[in-house]
């Protein structure tokens, strides 16, 4: 039971408790006392195979002086599954990392253990396994946290060798966020997979604090989360990330990140879900003292006690917990944003055709479209992109969807929503920056160009003439935009040349389908300059026209003293579904424009089958 450098071995999980017999002897001079300690050493707890779950982890755990079990039952009572060490904590000895394990097995966590020998040669690399692979509460191996791009194949070869002795744990690597600008993706965070090979690599992990000060948020944040979200799915890697739960800097008058609210903290939480994140770590748990920079308190401060963040914590971790149980099979396909405003150039727009649309496209949030790996269901994840205002919306679904249910946080099981089938909308309330995982059951696989939907998006256009600036070009007419923008030159659609008098002939707008399609439904969208000048330019008289080869046209609607939408709402014109690849809108009858000239103007021109 004791080997030849002292320590303890305990026997394996399949074997009886052993007894020891430890012997103590105290002498001085000739006189000697001996007593014997009969001692019980408990077999290792049984590794069985566990369902693959979600996992929320914490950084920066108890320091050695709160080592304790007090400690560790707050953890559990948190929902944590896994403890990180690091390097450098002052926990990364063979005995504290010990101690760890025993207190973790104790309350059902897990630890990644941290043992500087995992820097050495391959026969240390080796050591620090056999030392801690047989503890039940063995959840991983520490090896470096934010690489450089040069310490890439160093530490994708200690990964290797880690997995070469054991390859049921999860060895952390923990890459940088965008440091790296455009050489991110490829020479970074691809870089990477490739050096461990994507079949190795257990998570694809990084971190992003994006709470600053003066209330700023690093937009970055959705950039650098798509490229991992983009990247895991192309390799088929989980993805990992950390949660800001400490404001930091390099002094307490020069943060330069604020200390997260509960509000924050839970935007932190279903903005991560919603990109498909498997393992989430709260950086930091304890407050760490004594460091380079300086930490506010944390989730637990430098004296052992729980702070303001603790019951927001706990709670966060009981519902990703829950909803875990679900998004664990879950894949995010797309990720989109809504609202006037995106939060960057590179986050994409929700489609105009995509199964749910916000009642209210001036409404921000995020919308995850989610596919079950086994079921092929479909799920959406929607998150209040505001982290300081509750808010109430309403969606509108497919005619497709039959019902939606949400995935309860109390209980991980689908519960009713109060959908209402037969209007097909949902409405609900969101706290500032929560989320809500629908269950939309199965649905044809949607790639923004799936037919069910908006046939004339992103689709080639002609037109009886073009403005061609200030926001106006045909190609707005389809870019799913239905709310341009108040800027001089932000998107605002498509506009024909204005004319001092009425058209001897019609203005008109065409649309090349690529190919036939059955259509029976015209959406015209008015001009709506982020809730200014709306329904400005909307024609009075207008026709749909469909052809076959872009030559012959068939009349199939007219609609003659049309209102001035000033609400917003699509002028929809229907009629019975036939065949045809160009469908053209032609207005014979102008409004004004705020200059006092004639123009035909629209937000956005959308083609469906029904």
């Amino acid at each position: 039971m004791i080997d030849g450098s002292g320590r303890v071995r305990r026997p394996a999980s399949d074997q009886p408790a052993a007894q020891v017999v430890l012997t103590a002897t105290v002498s001085k001079g000739a006189v000697a006392m001996t007593k014997s300690f009969t001692m019980t050493v408990k077999p290792h707890r049984a590794r069985t195979a566990e369902p693959e779950k979600f996992q929320v982890g914490v950084f920066w755990p108890p320091t050695w002086e709160y080592t304790n079990d007090q400690q560790y039952q707050w953890l559990q009572e948190a929902h944590v599954d896994v403890l990180q060490n690091v390097l450098g904590s002052g926990l990364d000895t063979e005995s504290r990392n010990l101690r760890m394990l025993e207190l973790a097995e104790a309350h059902d966590l897990k630890v990644n253990v941290a043992d500087p020998r995992i820097r050495g040669t391959d026969a240390q690399i080796q050591e620090v396994v056999e030392t801690y692979k047989d503890y039940w509460a063995t959840g991983g191996y520490y090896i470096r946290d934010e690489p450089g791009i040069g310490e890439l194949p160093r530490e994708a070869h200690i990964y290797r060798e880690v997995l070469e002795h054991d390859n049921t744990k999860n060895p952390y690597v923990n890459l940088f966020p965008n440091i790296y600008g455009a050489a991110y993706e490829t020479d970074y965070v691809r870089a990477w997979v490739e050096e461990v090979g994507a079949d190795n690599l257990r998570y694809l992990s990084y971190d992003n604090y994006p709470f600053l000060t003066n209330g700023q948020f690093a937009n970055n944040y959705y950039d650098t989360a798509d490229i991992i979200r983009r990247v895991g799915l192309e390799y088929g890697i989980k993805t990992a990330s950390y949660l800001q739960s400490v404001g930091f800097g390099s002094s307490p008058s020069a943060l330069s990140h604020r200390q997260p609210s509960a509000d924050d903290m839970r935007f932190n939480v279903y903005s991560y879900l919603a990109y498909g994140f498997k393992y989430v770590t709260w950086f930091t748990y304890w407050t760490p003292t004594g460091r380079g920079e300086h930490f506010e308190d944390a989730i637990i401060d430098p004296q052992g006690n729980k702070t303001a963040r603790y019951a927001p914590f706990q709670q966060l971790n009981s519902e990703m917990q829950q909803l875990g149980k679900t998004l664990i099979d879950l894949d995010a396909h797309q990720v989109y944003h809504t609202g006037a405003t995106l939060p960057t150039a590179s986050t994409k727009r929700l489609p105009v055709d995509f199964y749910l649309q916000p009642a209210n496209p001036a409404d921000e949030m995020i919308v995850s479209y989610m596919i079950h790996q086994d079921t092929g269901e479909t799920y959406a994840m929607v998150v209040n992109r505001s982290m300081t205002q509750s808010r109430t919306f309403t969606l509108q679904a497919d005619s497709l969807i039959s019902d939606i249910r949400e995935v309860s946080k109390t209980t991980g099981l689908e519960v009713p929503t109060g959908y209402n089938a037969a209007s097909g909308t949902l409405t609900a309330s969101y706290q500032p920056g929560e989320g809500k995982l629908y269950a939309l059951g199965e649905l044809p696989y949607y790639d923004e160009r799936h037919p069910y939907g908006n046939l004339a998006y992103q689709k080639p256009v002609t037109a009886s003439s073009d403005v061609a600036n200030w926001g106006w070009s045909k190609a707005h007419l389809v870019d799913g935009q239905r709310v341009g923008g108040a800027g001089a030159n932000d998107a605002k659609g498509w506009s024909s040349l204005p004319a001092s008098t009425q058209p001897a002939t019609p203005a008109w707008v065409s649309i090349d389908l690529e190919q036939a399609y059955p259509v029976g439904r015209v959406e015209l969208w008015p001009r709506n300059d982020a809730g200014q000048q709306v329904g400005v330019g909307f024609p009075l008289d207008v026709q749909v026209r469909l052809s076959s080869d872009g030559t012959t046209w068939q009349t199939v609607e007219t609609r003659i003293d049309a209102p001035q939408p000033v609400d917003g709402s699509p002028l929809t014109l229907t009629f019975p579904a036939q065949s045809a690849r160009y469908v053209r809108v032609e207005a014979a009858r102008l409004r004004t424009e705020p200059f006092g000239s004639y123009a035909f103007q629209l937000a956005e021109l959308e083609v469906y089958r029904q």
